[in-house]
């Protein structure tokens, strides 16, 4: 299926006029339009993975950058994970200690490179990727009316897709998580002392930090999961074969 054929997200449009019919502040119903927001057209849908591949690729490139400034300084007799670079948005969990460790290794320069790549984290790719599998979760949602619109009534179609609306809401989870990572991270950098133990504060905020990451990938996972399931069962649903084997059986 074209991103072409993907149908407009009506049911989004018409619970936001809802909104604003029923005397919500206008503040708070722009709020819910952003976090409501999918691609709905073609160009929607081209400019949402243009965006992402550019804001993953300038993280990639920072990233690159960082490492190459670091590896120089990390010890490599013991020959463990933590001599190795490594970035922790993308570990499920680590501990205070090789945080701490990473953080030295980094040296003043790589923690203001690393605090750069968590704003623009925070700020620029969290969102493109919680739109891109909100939107994900959403076309799917919409391909399942679509093949059901001959079979179903307006008021069950209508029913169906407002039990199903708030599903999209789980890609809000990732980003949310996220942004506890990073806060945390950017209060490791902040407070990094050189050749000075850490304190418990500093260890408390880590291992916050950590479990912050263990959450993101899990929910992450969640929502790709979601996504393969309802594909999967819509495109049965939608196969005549499938259904006429069913009945016979």
């Amino acid at each position: 299926m074209s991103f072409a054929s993907i149908p407009p997200n009506t049911d989004a449009i018409s619970e936001s006029e809802g909104e604003s019919e029923s005397g919500s502040s206008g503040g708070f119903a722009s709020a819910r339009q952003f976090f409501y927001w999918t691609a709905k057209s073609s160009r929607e849908w081209k400019v949402l993975v243009m965006f992402e591949v550019f804001v993953s690729v300038v993280i990639l490139c920072a990233s690159h950058v960082l490492k190459l400034q670091t590896t120089p300084n990390l010890p490599s007799e013991n020959g463990d994970g933590d001599d190795k670079f490594w970035i922790p948005d993308l570990a499920f969990g680590y501990t205070s200690s090789s945080l701490h460790k990473l953080m030295g290794a980094l040296q003043a320069d790589g923690r203001r490179l690393y605090l750069g790549i968590e704003i623009w984290d925070s700020f620029v790719y969290s969102f493109g990727y919680t739109f891109l599998l909100a939107s994900s979760l959403q076309w799917c949602i919409d391909m399942g009316h679509n093949s059901n619109s001959n079979s179903n009534s307006n008021s069950n179609r209508k029913s169906n897709g407002t039990s199903l609306l708030h599903i999209r809401m789980l890609a809000w989870v990732p980003w949310l998580t996220d942004l506890v990572e990073n806060a945390t991270h950017v209060y490791c950098i902040m407070t990094f002392v050189d050749n000075e133990r850490p304190n418990e504060m500093w260890n408390a905020v880590a291992n916050i930090g950590s479990h912050a990451t263990r959450v993101k990938w899990s929910t992450f996972a969640i929502n790709v999961l979601f996504i393969v399931i309802i594909t999967l069962r819509k495109r049965r649903r939608s196969n005549p074969e499938l259904l006429s084997k069913r009945k016979q059986q």
